[in-house]
């Protein structure tokens, strides 16, 4: 018998980036909002259609957004942090949404962290006592009465994001998590209400908060919480993703209200604990079979384990096939890939495929649904790379007086985090290289002309260690695995990392080496190097971020992959080096969202994350400066595995955080170069030098030794335009002059 089929979650950026463009085009006031509000219904309304058409049964709705669903929430529920109080009035509903997500003016844009372990970056609201919750939903509302009309509440599954998520996932002060869900809880009493009066099939409540640790501490707020909302009688769908929820599990399946609970089968191990603890009659089990952050075709796996739940749980308990998180996390579709190879296409499957995927499996009999590879272990024994291969020759206390030399001993030196804007006339240029329309000398001279305007730039702006500005990379990952052998490049794989910032991971299929074993940024950096007599950085992407930021093979070990990417950057820092590059930046800012979400599994993944990083720039001698980047993380559960890195300095995102990840790193004693970004580099609000100048010397006040300072905006700026970046580092120079006397 065919199984009912569910979605929680569908790509809301538009098969060709329809969203990005409207975005953009609205921040830079060439469409109207109407306009804006159009493209978006646009897209809503085709991915409705997209899923009925592969005849979904309860599709995920309320998951579309033009910029991030936690700060939709965050507004939804008048979550407003109190600088953004006053704006409300003055300017229209959406244009205080997108002040939250970039700034405005003075006024500093909600900070950013990591969406659990995924690749997309929420936005963090901000509750204290004076944050008193109320509705402002109509939008929503909207949304669902649209996809009732269109395809019927028998099919809606209206999507929200779980009391008890959205106050985790936010930045609470003088409150705890309790007295904000409890100031909640009738809010969603009302929101269930409407729903239930639109007729939907279902309300998908979003509870991944579940999967963490802390949630097996919860169950009075879960309960309490759930015992409130099942007053409506509406039916609920509890959903989690990205992992088993452990501990929780026993009571979780059981809360009340609650008529079906989706559970994620390709993270963590759930299967074990619905054999060890059973399933409930009387709600429904989703079963999260097919992958929604894999890229690979997994039916037959998929179908398996359909097989192995329908046994556990027996005849009398309904089981619905759904993908095992949302689609956000993967591309559109695999069939705008004209020039992969038909042979390794045929292994892929998108978000379009996904669905059909997952229809295939509801449709066979349990266990003999046909497609995909069959996937080894992921905790297979691998080689290791030796000690003498990840240490360096000298400690850092040697090392630092050897390289502060080589650049001058200059106090407080100032730098750039690695890009700059990306023209419309590179990307042109770019574009028709790939296209082979322009050939590779002309489009050299053009990348070389952009490095050589970088550094007059920097120069004349006075900074100290300059970039070449990257004009040659569409993407810090793309760029190097176009180089490298094993990974496959997409022409419209594109998914969300924030708001109009998308990125296309590459696909790793076979084993990553060097192409050819020849150099991948010498070339950029002697022509930048001989434009100036200051030190200009090499600029890499380290191993574990590379592969945290494609799509991974699942036929062995990531940490396999992590070394083989390691070994294919070792050479290149070896190469730069003997260039006559003195600093190398090798970026892991996906070191934490690697981070297995069960902290059992975190000294596992830390211990093979840092031997990567390690093997990637040991090879160096000591007198070469190593910088690595970290940008939004969540410091405290990779402290140590930052100082076993053993990198010479650390950049990190500081503007939107108040200062907390330097008090963080002053109280654990880290003791080696730091760059706290003193300026946000994702708002176009240019900042004046006065602020930078008290950004500076609240830096200086946070206890890090003053010798060890390095000062350089909190992230690339490849986003921005030219003249805010200009006037923005100009500041920065004038502000650092007159801060060191």
């Amino acid at each position: 018998m065919t199984l009912k089929t569910v979605t929680i979650g569908y790509p809301r950026i538009g098969p060709n980036r329809e969203m990005k463009k409207a975005l953009e085009d609205y921040w830079g006031k060439k469409i109207k909002q109407d306009d804006l509000v159009a493209a978006s219904d646009k897209i809503f309304e085709n991915n409705l259609d997209e899923q009925v058409k592969a005849g979904i049964d309860i599709i995920g709705v309320g998951h579309h957004t033009m910029y991030d669903p936690m700060a939709d929430w965050t507004l939804r529920f008048g979550l407003l942090a109190p600088r953004f109080q006053p704006l409300v009035g003055t300017m229209s509903r959406l244009d205080l949404f997108f002040s939250m997500a970039r700034g405005v003016g003075d006024v500093t844009a909600l900070d950013m962290t990591k969406w659990y372990d995924t690749n997309y970056h929420n936005l963090v609201p901000e509750i204290d006592p004076s944050t008193t919750p109320k509705k402002d939903w109509a939008d929503y509302i909207e949304m669902i009465k649209k996809a009732v009309a269109k395809i019927g509440g028998d099919k809606v599954g209206a999507e929200i994001i779980g009391p008890i998520t959205v106050v985790d996932k936010a930045s609470l002060k003088g409150v705890t998590l309790d007295q904000v869900v409890d100031k909640l809880i009738p809010l969603y009493i009302d929101l269930l209400k409407e729903l239930k009066a639109l007729g939907v099939a279902e309300v998908q409540i979003n509870e991944p908060a579940l999967i963490l640790d802390k949630a097996k501490d919860l169950r009075s707020t879960y309960e309490r919480v759930f015992t409130q909302l099942a007053t409506v009688g509406v039916p609920i769908n509890l959903i989690t993703f990205y992992d088993d929820i452990g501990e929780a599990y026993p009571w979780a399946v059981k809360l009340p209200g609650v008529t079906a609970v989706s559970l994620d089968f390709t993270r963590g191990d759930t299967m074990s604990l619905l054999k060890k603890h059973g399933f409930p009659q009387g709600r429904r089990l989703g079963a999260g079979v097919v992958d929604g952050r894999s890229v690979w075709k997994d039916v037959s796996l998929a179908s398996k384990m359909l097989k192995e739940i329908k046994d556990t749980v027996g005849p009398n308990v309904e089981v619905s096939v759904q993908p095992s998180s949302s689609l956000q996390h993967v591309p559109y579709d695999v069939e705008n890939e004209t020039k992969v190879d038909a042979s390794l296409k045929a292994r892929l499957s998108f978000a379009r495929q996904k669905l059909q995927d997952v229809k295939a499996v509801a449709t066979a009999a349990p266990g003999t649904a046909k497609g995909g590879v069959e996937f080894a272990v992921q905790d297979a024994d691998v080689k290791e790379p030796p000690a003498d291969m990840i240490n360096r020759s000298k400690p850092f206390t040697e090392r630092r007086s050897l390289q502060m030399a080589t650049l001058g001993n200059v106090k407080l030196p100032t730098s750039t985090i690695g890009s700059f804007p990306q023209t419309p006339a590179m990307r042109k240029i770019r574009l028709k290289y790939r296209k082979g329309e322009v050939s590779s000398e002309e489009y050299q001279r053009a990348v070389d002309q952009y490095i050589a305007y970088c550094i007059g730039v920097q120069e004349g702006l006075g900074l100290d260690v300059l970039v070449h500005g990257e004009p040659e990379r569409s993407d810090m990952v793309e760029y190097f695995g176009e180089r490298m052998d094993g990974f496959l490049f997409t022409q419209l794989g594109w998914v969300q990392s924030y708001g109009s910032r998308y990125v296309r991971p590459p696909i790793i299929h076979g084993d990553v080496a060097r192409t050819g074993n020849q150099p991948m940024t010498v070339r950029e950096f002697i022509v930048a190097q001989d434009c100036t007599t200051k030190p200009v950085k090499g600029m890499l992407t380290g191993p574990v971020t590379i592969l945290n930021w494609s799509f991974p093979r699942k036929d062995i070990a990531r940490k396999e992959q992590a070394f083989q990417i390691g070994y294919a950057l070792r050479d290149e820092v070896a190469d730069l080096e003997a260039a006559g590059c003195c600093v190398i930046q090798v970026d892991e800012p996906a070191l934490r969202e690697g981070l297995p979400i069960k902290p059992a599994r975190w000294a596992a993944y830390l211990d093979w994350a840092v031997k990567a990083f390690r093997l990637s720039t040991t090879v160096c001698k000591p007198e070469l400066h190593v910088v690595t980047h970290f940008c939004y993380s969540e410091f405290e559960d990779v402290m140590q595995a930052i100082k076993d890195l053993d990198a010479d300095q650390i950049t990190i995102e500081n503007s939107r955080s108040d200062d907390a990840v330097l008090k963080y790193l002053v109280e654990q004693g880290y003791d080696h170069d730091v760059a706290p970004g003193i300026y946000d580099v994702h708002s176009p609000v240019i900042p004046p030098t006065d602020k930078l100048m008290e950004r500076v010397e609240m830096i200086k006040k946070s206890g890090l030794e003053f010798d060890r300072i390095w000062i350089v905006p909190d992230c690339g700026l490849k986003t921005r335009k030219w003249d805010e970046v200009i006037e923005s580092l100009r500041n920065l120079v004038t502000a650092t002059k007159s801060i060191r006397g």
